[in-house]
């Protein structure tokens, strides 16, 4: 039986025709500055549905973080050389390691992190919170760090 709509091509496969789409550099500008799902495409759609277009806000918390990120690193290294501890036990085993392994895994779990919150932030973390708020929620916790230790290197 078919369906409604749906023509018989017999045997013939269509998709035997090599695909016409290149994935080069400009496809991923296009993607950017021309992003096309700003909005729901249904009425009943989630309001939480992923999209392909974030705002500059977003961009600016998550070139913030990284930034924050990377003095961090140095930070902690100045401490660390002053007598203090490292108490994230994470970041202590990579140090323990040596000083790359360090600042490679931050960079790396830091950066990972913020692909995967950006990736997911029109979606509600625990059924509550906008995974989106939790990046601003992170740029606060790293500006609240920073302050931490520069007044500590101040001392």
């Amino acid at each position: 039986m078919q369906e409604a709509g749906v023509e018989n091509y017999g045997t013939r496969d269509l998709r035997r025709v090599p695909d016409r789409r290149v994935f080069t550099l400009e496809t991923v500008l296009k993607g950017i500055t021309h992003s096309r799902r700003r909005h729901h495409r249904r009425a009943d759609e989630s309001p939480h549905a992923q999209r392909d277009w974030y705002h500059p806000r977003l961009f600016v918390l998550v070139v913030g973080i990284m930034l924050m990120s990377i003095a961090d690193a140095f930070f902690t290294l100045k401490l660390l050389s002053a007598g203090a501890i490292e108490t994230n036990p994470v970041m202590d085993y990579f140090l323990r390691i040596s000083v790359p392994a360090f600042i490679t895994a931050k960079m790396v779990l830091t950066g990972g992190s913020i692909i995967l919150m950006t990736a997911l932030s029109s979606y509600l973390f625990l059924d509550r919170f906008l995974i989106g708020k939790l990046i601003t929620i992170s740029f606060i916790g790293y500006i609240v760090l920073i302050s931490y230790e520069l007044l500590l290197l101040s001392l």
